[in-house]
């Protein structure tokens, strides 16, 4: 993660790798605490974990807010090339303007996901806070269940980093390619959930699949839902395959498990 830290120009993903090492130096600095039994700066390990899943999310939210502020320098730059063109060409300006439109639009659908994703990101966050606090106040009468109190936080931090790597990349998505892009995304979650428990993953999508719009709000719940399927599928002993079937009625999109 140095190595790409350093190789990328971007600051924007900089900053979104800076979180993840954070994350992962906390992560570390919370394991060693865990089975050596000891404090580190005082601290204890769900106290180490926490700071480690704050200042992630807080460089998050800086490299968000500077995109934003990218996006917003290039809108007004925009705006100023079509006044010029305008006195040009009013046509050119009339399909420019409409162009612009659609991207505001998707910005603001975008816009709106990516809050919804962070307050779901929030939410897990004060269900740390909660369970970093029960851990503690039974962490020397009931020493096993501060452990299991430890594994909730440690999967509630799987789940922040989840979500945050959704919001990347919606932010990141093209209008163009949003049909492959997203059934790339849910063999990739394939490989990371399904894999390593041995169970198949038989994606079958219909021909009108490509011939419609699929809205933002549909790519948002249909990997929320998908991630959801391939987990319970996961916590199924005797599951050995999950059959996801992508139809479309009444020209929207359908998902359906089996």
């Amino acid at each position: 993660m140095f190595g790409a830290l350093y190789i990328r120009k971007n600051i924007f993903v900089r900053i979104i790798i800076a979180g993840g090492l954070v994350y992962a130096f906390f992560s570390l600095l919370t394991i060693f605490s865990i089975f050596g039994e000891l404090r580190i700066l005082g601290l204890l390990e769900y106290d180490l974990y926490f700071i480690g899943c704050v200042l992630d999310i807080l460089l998050f939210s800086t490299a968000l807010g500077y995109r934003s502020y990218l996006i917003h320098q290039e809108k007004v730059e925009t705006q100023k090339l079509l006044m010029i063109e305008s006195e040009k060409n009013k046509t050119l300006l009339q399909q420019q303007h409409n162009i612009l439109q659609k991207e505001n639009a998707r910005e603001q659908a975008l816009a709106s996901m990516n809050k919804h994703l962070q307050e779901e990101v929030g939410a897990s966050l004060s269900s740390i806070h909660v369970f970093a606090d029960l851990s503690a106040n039974i962490m020397e009468t009931y020493p096993q269940k501060s452990k299991e109190y430890l594994l909730r936080i440690a999967s509630l931090g799987q789940n922040i980093m989840d979500d945050i790597g959704d919001i990347i990349w919606l932010a990141n998505l093209h209008h163009e390619n949003q049909h492959e892009a997203f059934l790339t995304r849910i063999k990739n979650y394939s490989h990371e959930i399904l894999v390593p428990k041995q169970i198949q993953m038989h994606l079958t999508v219909s021909s009108d699949y490509y011939n419609i719009p699929l809205s933002e709000e549909f790519l948002r719940s249909g990997i929320k839902n998908i991630k959801t399927e391939m987990k319970n599928a996961q916590n199924i002993d005797s599951t050995n395959e999950l059959n996801i079937q992508i139809e479309v009625q009444n020209n929207l999109p359908v998902i359906h498990y089996s």
